[in-house]
């Protein structure tokens, strides 16, 4: 009897302590468990890292490189009609155009000079185009200058203006006596000044950008236009053409001069008449 009690209150214990581990156990459970408010922060969290709007990611956004290509070309062509068309065709097939067309001719030399402006995506088509037909150049450069430091000066520039020209126009609104609004007027003035020059230099900048420049200058030199002989006869005969030239020149001055000469011919006339009448007078005395 006295075993058996003792085996019943063994087991009571063990169960009591079993319950208690649970409870514990239970309540560790509840306290770690996270609110819905941390559930709530974590989202809002996971949210904004998924929006890249801080600082470090504008810093970080890459920036459009701006640069203004122009090509300078020169070379000798067999001829410079064939030579103009091959480049015609060329600049038009990359949506360009020609700014400039200059011809000039000096004694065998005949010299034809093109300012193209080209998108930038034809500009190395074009140049190509006259790597493949010309063996020869006398000149041949290629110069890019990035703008992109001074783009972004002048937007950033231009943004800060019309922020600026924004207050002075809420200034303009609240403005309650003639002379604050002259006053504001004044300003807005100089500022608009100012947005336009930098709105100008910007399309400008723009322009330069997304047009390149080439520079070509091509000449044919005409055969069979040999320079004259230096021989004692051929300098004779220059000699005796001069002369007549000259004669020539001088028979077209006094032509140039028939006023002075006609009044030279009256003048000496009267004269004369006059010395014959005091000659006619004094042998009649």
């Amino acid at each position: 009897m006295k075993k058996i009690l003792t085996s019943v209150l063994i087991v009571l214990f063990l169960i009591s302590c079993s319950e208690k581990k649970t409870e514990e156990a239970a309540s560790y459970a509840v306290e770690a468990a996270p609110s819905e408010e941390a559930y709530a922060a974590v989202e809002e969290n996971y949210d904004a890292d998924k929006t890249p709007t801080s600082t470090a990611d504008a810093v970080l956004t890459p920036i459009e490189q701006k640069i203004i290509k122009t090509g300078h070309f020169s070379f000798e062509t067999a001829s410079v009609t064939k030579t103009y068309e091959l480049i015609k065709k060329s600049v038009a097939q990359n949506k360009g155009y020609i700014q400039s067309d200059e011809t000039s001719k000096y004694d065998s030399r005949l010299t034809r000079s093109l300012i193209i402006r080209i998108p930038n995506a034809g500009f190395q088509p074009v140049v190509d185009s006259l790597y493949h037909n010309v063996e020869v150049f006398d000149e041949q450069k290629v110069d890019l200058q990035d703008v992109t430091e001074e783009f972004v000066d002048v937007q950033s520039r231009l943004k800060a203006k019309k922020e600026l020209e924004n207050r002075y126009l809420q200034l303009l609104n609240k403005a309650s006596s003639i002379k604050d609004m002259l006053e504001i007027e004044a300003q807005l003035s100089q500022i608009r000044e100012e947005i336009e020059a930098q709105e100008g230099r910007l399309k400008y900048l723009q322009n330069r950008v997304s047009f390149s420049t080439i520079n070509i200058t091509f000449y044919e030199i005409k055969e069979g236009q040999k320079a004259p002989s230096n021989s004692y006869f051929n300098r004779l005969w220059h000699a005796v053409k001069g002369g007549f030239n000259g004669i020539g020149e001088f028979i077209i001055g006094i032509f140039t001069l028939w006023p002075l000469i006609v009044l030279g011919i009256v003048v000496y006339l009267l004269l004369k008449r006059k010395w014959k009448k005091k000659n006619d007078t004094l042998n009649n005395k």
